[in-house]
């Protein structure tokens, strides 16, 4: 009875190390997708930050050079960070919504 009892323990440990071996091959690839596709989100993230920080940095420079342009008798108003047109606001249209400092 002793010789059964160790043959089927034996098969018993080989077939739960199996599953184990499965199931950690499983969880292991699931973690490498998992990486693969944070990676992909990672690189579409940047490019997305590259993209918001390149049209910043184009109104900031619009900005700029509509200050630089500007008459310097009071016809540009800086309303809630909103560069406004004076002759606009007076109509109560707004004439370019840019953000500013």
């Amino acid at each position: 009875g002793t010789d059964v009892f160790m043959l089927y323990m034996s098969f018993y440990d080989d077939s739960i190390s199996a599953a184990s071996t499965s199931d950690v091959q499983d969880r292991l690839s699931a973690l490498e997708l998992r990486v693969q596709q944070q990676e992909d989100e990672i690189t579409v993230l940047k490019a997305a930050l590259a993209d918001v920080l390149r049209r910043l940095a184009a109104s900031e420079d619009h900005v700029a050079s509509v200050r630089k342009s500007a008459p310097s008798k009071g016809k540009l108003h800086f309303v809630n960070h909103s560069f406004l047109s004076f002759s606009k606001i007076k109509a109560g249209w707004i004439r370019n919504s840019v953000p500013c400092d």
